[in-house]
């Protein structure tokens, strides 16, 4: 029986590292002095040269510093749940796989809510001739089944779908659609059918 030498190997695929409220996090670790509401004042009047009590100022601080953490969460591998939704990529969609071992496109097309179900359409274009086509076959509107391919596309990093008139036989999907698609089959094991969610 060999047992983990470290934390990290105990923790290694089995904890998900949450931040949440990262604003409350540094008032109450870093500047404690933060708590109060006149140490709050004394921040944005002395540090921050304001001349009215807002927390506005502090919009392009929190947002730079949410910049960073979803920039390196991308390049490292790391899901991230958007607040107020229970949907992210767990470790687990491929298993005996981190995520940071999924190969691009994929790592990049799975992070986000409801990524799955976005591949899951994906797959289920692949086998109609237009957008419309596979949204009428889903019963959904056209405009709602492109949104989930640019979203999609955007995490991709490229174009999935094409969109132009295609000499007969040819594929709907681009070069990066078929890798995606095949990515998603080989390490996901998602395959399109009926009831696509």
């Amino acid at each position: 029986m060999t047992l983990p030498s470290t934390v990290a190997d105990v923790l290694a695929d089995r904890v998900a590292f949450e931040v949440e409220c990262i604003d409350r996090m540094y008032r109450s670790v870093y500047v404690p002095q933060l708590q109060r509401e006149l140490g709050l004042i004394g921040y944005l009047r002395g540090q921050l040269g304001c001349t009215v009590s807002s927390t506005a100022p502090l919009a392009p601080v929190t947002g730079a510093f949410s910049a960073a953490v979803r920039g390196f969460a991308r390049d490292h591998g790391i899901p991230i749940r958007v607040r107020g939704s229970s949907i992210y990529m767990p470790a687990t969609s491929a298993p005996g796989i981190h995520p940071r071992d999924l190969p691009e496109p994929l790592r990049s097309a799975l992070i986000g809510p409801r990524a799955r179900s976005r591949l899951h359409r994906l797959l289920f274009i692949a086998g109609h001739p237009s957008i419309t086509a596979a949204a009428q076959a889903l019963g959904i509107w056209h405009s709602a089944l492109h949104h989930q391919v640019v979203l999609l596309e955007r995490a991709s990093g490229g174009q999935l779908v094409n969109r132009r008139l295609r000499p007969g036989g040819t594929t709907i999907l681009t070069p990066l659609g078929r890798q995606l698609c095949q990515q998603a089959r080989d390490y996901l094991g998602i395959w399109p059918g009926p009831g696509t969610p």
